[in-house]
């Protein structure tokens, strides 16, 4: 192999080196911000918990009540009687 080739051959190894560093750097980076990610996202959650137990909870109870209930024929929702809406 001539003295041409074996630089090439350096260079090019050189290069290859870099561009695998600079891959296991980014994929490093990667990881650690999708971890960060990760844990914001955990915080989140705890926080948000408790929140959606209640409005859940204020939900289920706001539809469980009697005034929920769809009107009969010939009553309006606000109770009025027959005679009331005949005039």
């Amino acid at each position: 192999m001539s003295t041409l080739g074996r630089v090439l051959l350096t260079v090019a190894l050189l290069f290859a080196a870099i561009g695998l560093i600079i891959v296991g750097v980014l994929t490093v980076r990667m990881l650690v911000g999708l971890r960060a990610l990760g844990a914001q996202l955990a915080l989140t959650r705890a926080e948000l918990d408790p929140r959606h137990a209640a409005l859940s909870a204020a939900v289920d109870a706001a539809s469980s009540g009697p005034e929920t209930a769809p009107a009969r024929a010939g009553h309006t929702i606000g109770g009025a009687s027959g005679a009331a809406q005949k005039g």
